[in-house]
């Protein structure tokens, strides 16, 4: 290969081949033709750039004919996970590294790849081998006049498993919990998450609940009120609100409202509904048990036997000493 300049007088990489031509009773001579191949040059230039971002990224790619599985290409990445050296996996398959078990299935997975039932697949598996689980991407590529190959990206997903089981655990204890809990986004005020004992009261599934908000709970909703509630915990002026209400049974109910700001996610309203009403029961009970103390004119003390602190004085007991409440 050579440099040559064209009619425009631009270099172009040109390839020579040359022959030596002996005729009988002819002089000897050499056949010299050139061929430009300015889009071979581009074509590997864009082949080479291609490879060089695979090889930049974490993620295990792989290329391999789909009629006798031997790769034609691997990422940095994935020579390093199969032990290749550069190019060494040539005339290898995934057959030299998984079982035939393990073969049947992949090939299984294949089969609406290659009867045109859909144009990419992607699924998880775990490789003991590997020690890992991978969330695979398949896509089967036919170009025109070539061999039809696979295409296979390997990612790893520990770090997402990991993650996934602690969403998991903290979801079941979530549900466990008697305290309804409800979450949305502030902007669209779609509800993300209800535990189990906010869905059992709204009566949604999963499904039905992320198309929802809270004007689907409350029969005559403001959003312009509602907006305006949770406006200091947008704006950072309160951390919390805490208001009472009164339920769809005539329950009374106390409603916390927080926001939240997971990292790398968007921010969300955190909302626990509470059903007080026995605790206000017992409340308006202590109420007019002390209105009845407070009527009598004999002082009445009441304190821990622990400490001896006390926990109530009647008002004639207060006056006596002259101390208040506090």
């Amino acid at each position: 290969q050579t440099l040559q300049k064209n009619k425009s007088g631009a270099l172009v990489p040109v390839e020579v081949s040359l022959k030596y031509m002996a005729v009988i009773g002819e002089d000897e001579r050499i056949v010299a033709v050139g061929q430009d191949i300015s889009e071979r040059v581009a074509a590997n230039k864009e082949i080479q750039n291609f490879k060089s971002s695979f090889d930049l990224g974490k993620n295990e790619v792989y290329m391999f004919w789909t009629d006798n599985l031997e790769y034609m290409y691997m990422n940095q990445a994935a020579m390093k996970n199969a032990g290749y050296l550069k190019s060494g996996f040539k005339g290898k398959s995934p057959r030299d590294h998984l079982s035939g078990k393990q073969i049947q299935r992949f090939l299984k997975r294949t089969e609406p790849l290659m009867s045109g039932g859909t144009s990419i697949l992607v699924y998880e598996v775990y490789y003991k081998s590997k020690g890992r689980p991978l969330e695979v991407t398949l896509q089967l590529i036919k170009p025109e006049g070539d061999r039809a190959r696979f295409f296979a990206i390997h990612r790893d997903i520990s770090e997402r498993k990991v993650a996934e089981a602690e969403i998991a655990q903290f979801k079941t204890t979530l549900d466990l919990m008697r305290v309804e809990i409800y979450m949305y986004r502030p902007d669209t005020l779609h509800f993300t998450y209800l535990n189990r004992a906010a869905a059992n009261r709204v009566g949604w599934t999963k499904e039905e609940y992320l198309t929802k908000t809270p004007a689907d709970l409350v029969e005559k909703f403001d959003e312009g009120r509602f907006r305006a509630r949770i406006e200091p915990l947008l704006s950072g002026a309160k951390k919390s609100i805490i208001f009472e209400s009164t339920g769809t049974n005539g329950e009374i109910i106390e409603i916390t409202e927080q926001l939240i700001k997971p990292k790398d996610e968007n921010q969300r309203m955190l909302t626990l509904v509470r059903d007080i009403t026995e605790q206000k029961k017992a409340q308006k009970t202590i109420e007019s048990y002390k209105q009845a103390l407070d009527s009598t004119q004999d002082l009445v003390f009441i304190f821990r036997p622990s400490d001896l602190k006390f926990t109530y004085l009647n008002r004639a007991a207060m006056d006596h000493f002259g101390w208040d409440e506090q």
